[in-house]
């Protein structure tokens, strides 16, 4: 599990969400560790842990400064809340040159939200393995019967995302 999220954080570009209860706050920054400057769509969700889509906020070519961190947006959470912050999930989606890098944030501590069963399933198309859930998921591990090396074999979903995981 480790080795998938840490080549997460060695992508060139990583989205970043910083919740600060003390400003009433959520900093969403974009890290890029390209040379050169690209432009990006940032998609911002917030989900609850039932499965519905309480808050989004979409950003259309954002430019991003070359080896630099960038700031998109500074969210009040008065703006956000339509229920208690601790049972919400933050998906924020970047998308540079077709591909797309993801990231999750709580508001409060993992074992303090209220967690229903994700209902994961999924479906074999070819070689890949493709994934959804009904509500938040943390934590989906891949364990396969067959010998295959995963591109991926450890990560979070939200109901808007669908994870397709090679498995040659």
């Amino acid at each position: 599990a480790l080795y998938y999220y840490a080549r997460r954080f060695y992508a060139d570009i990583l989205p970043v969400v910083r919740y600060e209860p003390s400003d009433n706050a959520v900093s969403v920054t974009v890290v890029n560790d390209q040379y050169e400057d690209t432009v990006v769509n940032v998609l911002l969700e917030i989900w609850d842990s039932s499965g519905t889509k309480v808050w989004e906020r979409q950003y259309g070519e954002v430019r991003i400064l070359g080896d630099s961190v960038s700031t998109i947006d500074i969210v009040s959470t008065d703006e956000i809340a339509t229920g208690p912050l601790s049972d919400m999930v933050m998906h924020v989606s970047v998308v540079c040159d077709g591909k797309c890098y993801d990231n999750y944030a709580l508001f409060g501590e993992f074992r303090d939200m209220h967690l229903m069963d994700p209902e994961v399933s999924y479906v074999r198309e070819g070689d890949s393995l493709v994934f959804r859930c009904t509500r938040p998921a943390f934590g989906v591990h891949i364990a396969t019967e067959e010998e295959c090396l995963l591109s991926d074999g450890f990560f979070a979903l939200v109901p808007s995302v669908v994870r397709r995981v090679q498995c040659p």
